[in-house]
């Protein structure tokens, strides 16, 4: 098998792509990685990879064929990681579906099955974690906005949450750090990429957020840190626990933590 870097265009589609030429050509790739994250050396063998939706549905059916929806549900979690090797550790779980069938969801022996069971946890608990930790603020035209920087993609599945738990809203939920945006109108949601059309836009968006939310929102917020406060006990402070809960890397957004981090 060649050593060769396989770069797809960061679409779920892409990675499948990847994932059936390296399968299909018998080729093992030192990396699977997105054009965004890709550098490309002049002395490494690169292959781009063209998205084709009729692979990466072969791959797709051949998981959910060896095991079952939650399978591909599970796959699904995986791509929108953000770790840098998630590409190359889905290719080594899916050529171990391919080989061993529904058994390989029980052979954590196996390094690649491991390592791609834990990609999947650590991108499910931090979809659980936002669920929480989503800090929604009125603007002065009504509609709710919350901006958060996940370690992974994930604003597709807090989307579904919250369009299914805040129904009756319209709301925005923006990943400060990838630019994405999701969008709900009380009937569907999009998620799309956040586009700064002018340095006038960027230099609005860097203005304090104070200037963007309604008069009833500011006076809700800053109940809510009067409540936060009041209700902490000082003698039972205890800040390794509460980090442990609740990661600093998350306090940015955070309504009751603002001017800690």
């Amino acid at each position: 098998m060649d050593f060769v870097n396989f770069i797809y265009d960061g679409t779920f589609e892409g990675l499948l792509t990847a994932v059936f030429d390296a399968y299909n050509e018998k080729i093992l790739p030192a990396k699977i990685i997105s054009e965004e994250e890709s550098q490309l050396g002049m002395f490494e063998d690169n292959r781009i990879i063209t998205t084709d939706t009729e692979k990466a549905s072969r791959v797709l059916n051949g998981v959910l064929r060896e095991i079952g929806s939650y399978g591909v549900e599970d796959l699904k979690i995986a791509a929108c990681s953000g770790q840098e090797d998630k590409g190359i550790i889905i290719f080594n779980y899916l050529r171990a579906v391919f080989k061993f069938g529904k058994k390989v969801e029980s052979m954590y022996n196996l390094p690649q099955v491991m390592d791609y069971a834990t990609l999947v946890q650590r991108v499910g608990y931090e979809i659980e974690r936002c669920k929480g930790f989503i800090r929604f603020r009125e603007l002065k035209n009504g509609i709710l906005y919350a901006e958060y920087e996940p370690d992974n993609d994930i604003t597709e599945y807090l989307m579904s949450y919250f369009s299914k738990r805040n129904n009756d809203d319209l709301f925005i939920i923006r990943d400060v750090e990838r630019d994405i945006f999701g969008l709900y109108n009380r009937e569907e949601y999009i998620v799309g990429h956040w586009t700064v059309q002018n340095e006038e836009d960027s230099e609005a968006l860097a203005e304090s957020r104070q200037n963007f939310y309604s008069d009833a929102d500011l006076i809700f917020a800053d109940l809510w840190k009067q409540y936060y406060k009041t209700v902490s006990i000082a003698s039972r402070k205890n800040e390794r626990l509460r980090r442990q809960y609740m990661p600093r890397r998350y306090w940015k957004y955070l309504i009751e933590t603002e001017g800690e981090n």
